[in-house]
């Protein structure tokens, strides 16, 4: 889903998340919410590799992994 500029999802470990991401040529930034938890990630960085390489993907997951074994 998607409201007011934020996207609602659901994950395949069927939690929660609302996000905003950001950015132009120079500068990339996210904004993630964990719901159930109150977890919140914000990442900010000006090396696009970091966003490329899957790098804040991969640290979603080890939150949410965490999150969901300490539940």
């Amino acid at each position: 889903s998607y409201g007011y500029g934020w996207v609602v999802d659901k994950s395949d470990m069927d939690t929660h998340a609302i996000y905003h991401t950001g950015g132009n040529p120079y500068f990339f930034s996210l904004f993630y919410r964990f719901v159930q938890s109150d977890i919140v990630l914000l990442f900010a960085t000006n090396n696009w590799n970091a966003v490329l390489s899957g790098q804040v993907n991969d640290l979603l997951e080890v939150i949410e992994v965490n999150n969901q074994s300490e539940n």
